[in-house]
């Protein structure tokens, strides 16, 4: 189960708009701006060459547009390979239902395609990592980016998946 009410506004947030700042959001913790470093998708996440290169062109869609948002930080890698990892299998089990189909045939007659369940799963995990980066328009209303004068806003078509 989901927590209660809205989700809670960041501390820079608040400064930003002129928020009230109330005692918990004095030691929030930051971390500094910046894009992490891609993984060596192959050898370090032992990804196939297929799934490495549909995770590296996710890494390379999403990363620059979030990073000149300044939404990112060096400490959110492990966010950022989740989404590319769940955006490769996700490719991968479209492209596998699409041949076999929803139903398949057995022995036993005709059984949903295992890989079905699969799809969804994998659905399930990439909307969840696109929630967490913002990466849909009413997603990105909740982020914050550092700010600062040498903000540059994205553009819708910089977040296109």
């Amino acid at each position: 189960m989901g927590r209660r009410g809205p989700a809670p506004k960041p501390k820079a947030h608040l400064e930003l708009v002129g928020g009230k700042v109330r005692e918990r959001h004095r030691d929030q913790v930051t971390a500094p701006p910046g894009a992490p470093l891609e993984p060596a998708w192959v050898e370090v996440m032992g990804l196939t060459e297929e799934l490495a290169a549909a995770a590296s062109a996710q890494w390379d869609r999403v990363v620059p547009p979030l990073d000149r948002s300044r939404i990112l930080a060096t400490t959110d890698w492990t966010v950022l390979v989740d989404h590319c990892v769940a955006w490769a299998d996700y490719r991968q089990l479209v492209e596998l239902v699409a041949r076999q189909g929803h139903v398949i045939a057995t022995a036993a007659g005709p059984k949903r395609n295992p890989n079905s369940a699969a799809l969804v799963s994998a659905r399930a995990a990439l909307v969840a990592s696109m929630v967490r980066l913002g990466l849909s328009p009413a997603d990105r209303t909740r982020l914050v980016g550092g700010g600062g004068s040498d903000h540059v806003d994205a553009t819708a078509s910089d977040f296109t998946i």
